[in-house]
């Protein structure tokens, strides 16, 4: 676990908003956090700033987004927006 904030690499996406990737997601729900996990790849790294990580693989590329300190109705509220009872 490392404190801080990644860097984000971005000009070769010519200042659009967002960039559709095919891939799989993942999203996993704990008792107070999540895990949205956007590559196979295994996380080696999080990089740690307050209650958000940022999962990064050996390549040092965000492979997924961890969020601690959920409360119980926010968990609930992400939940019903995926469909997961």
């Amino acid at each position: 676990m490392i404190k801080g904030m990644p860097v984000f690499q971005v000009e070769k996406y010519n200042n659009k908003t967002y960039i559709d990737e095919n891939g799989k997601l993942s999203v996993y729900i704990g008792p107070d956090s999540i895990l949205i996990s956007f590559s196979e790849n295994a996380i080696v790294s999080i990089v740690q700033n307050d209650n958000i990580g940022f999962a990064l693989d050996n390549n040092k590329t965000v492979c997924g987004i961890l969020v601690s300190g959920m409360l119980e109705y926010e968990r609930n509220l992400l939940k019903d927006a995926l469909g997961i009872m």
